[in-house]
Order: structure tokens, then C-alpha cells, then sequence
């Protein structure tokens, strides 16, 4: 073994250490990641952590009135609503939607009657308190 070798093998094993106590590392990501003891270590300790930070900061963006704006504007525009339309009419997703409804049948109209009943409700009372002023 060379001394750089044995230098870089105790850097994987500090920077590993590292990890477990939540630091910063002392070489760049890229250049640990080749090593694959190194990369066990980082898949189980941040992994999951990365995940459901990446999720959250992505929900967050998705959630903005800006990108909700380009997403409405861009979802309106006549090429992707025939698009939309034509995968729709497809034969594959006509029959997936067809098996989907005729197994939860009772669960979809169940549903509907409450959006119905709701609905009504609604309308009863804005009657009533369009009446009464």
C-alpha cells in the first residue's frame, strides 16, 4: 500500500464517522462516493433523511401560486388538453377505468349521494339566509 492510500483509507473511515454524528465531511462527496464501504454508510444514514427533506422542499415549490399559475396555464392549452384526451380514449385506459368503477361501485355512489346531500344542504341554506335578509 501506498501512503496515499492508507491516508485516503482513514479519511473514509473519519468522514464515515462523520456521518453517524451528523458533521460535515472533510472530502468532497464525488471523491467518497467511489468508495463503495463509504457509500453503505451514506445510503443508511441519510437516505431516508434526504428523502423526505427532497419531498417536502418539492411540495413546497409545487404549492407556490406561481408554479400553480404555469401548471393551471400550461394544463389549458388546446395541445395537451387533446393529448389528455386522446390517452383517455384510449382502449387500455377506458378498460383499467371501467374494472376500477365496477370494483368500488358501492364506494362511488356512496360518495356521490353525500356530494349530493351536501349540495343540497347548501343550497338550502343559502335560500334560507338570502331569505331572511
Amino acid at each position: 500500500m501506498r501512503n496515499d492510500e492508507i491516508q485516503c483509507e482513514a479519511e473514509i473511515r473519519k468522514n464515515i464517522v462523520l456521518i453517524e454524528c451528523g458533521k460535515a465531511l472533510t472530502l468532497p462527496l464525488a471523491r467518497l462516493m467511489c468508495d463503495c464501504r463509504f457509500k453503505e454508510a451514506w445510503n443508511k444514514w441519510n437516505a431516508e433523511d434526504i428523502r423526505e427533506e427532497v419531498k417536502a422542499k418539492r411540495k413546497a415549490y409545487r404549492e407556490t401560486p406561481e408554479v400553480k399559475a404555469k401548471r393551471k396555464a400550461y394544463s389549458q392549452t388546446p395541445e395537451v388538453k387533446a393529448k389528455m384526451k386522446a390517452y383517455r380514449e384510449t382502449p387500455e385506459v377506458k378498460a383499467k377505468r371501467k374494472a376500477y368503477y365496477e370494483k368500488n361501485r358501492e364506494k362511488i355512489l356512496d360518495n356521490k349521494k353525500f356530494v349530493r346531500i351536501v349540495k343540497l344542504n347548501r343550497r338550502s341554506l343559502r335560500l334560507r339566509t338570502s331569505n331572511s335578509s
